[in-house]
């Protein structure tokens, strides 16, 4: 988080810490500084937990969704996230659905939720 907020700052701030915590956070620093910006962002969503609008903007992903992608994203919601949708019936993937449609609707729920 310091990385993010203070990236100037970053090291500076971290001298205020006891010696062992410091060098524990130095550490974590380097690493969090080595990430691609994708990752840092992954991690720090993983850290801190869902955006505050999720349920919101996971409505709109939905109410945009072709039929499709509409049952994938359902049935890769969490059971917590499902209450959203109290009118969607959980269903099982056919044959005919498309290569990679899960994995389209996996990422299309992270990126609403983080």
């Amino acid at each position: 988080m310091i990385h993010v907020l203070g990236r100037e700052r970053a090291w500076e701030l971290l001298d205020g810490l006891v010696a062992a915590e410091a060098e524990r956070a130095r550490g974590l620093l380097t690493e969090v500084a080595q990430l691609p910006s994708a990752r840092r962002q992954a991690r720090l969503s993983l850290a801190f937990g869902e955006r505050e609008d999720a349920a919101d903007r996971l409505r709109a992903v939905m109410a945009s969704a072709s039929g499709c992608l509409r049952k994938a994203l359902y049935r890769a919601l969490p059971p917590y996230h499902r209450s959203l949708f109290p009118g969607q019936a959980l269903e099982a993937s056919s044959p005919g659905d498309a290569p990679g449609m899960e994995a389209l609707a996996a990422r299309l729920i992270r990126e609403a939720t983080r």
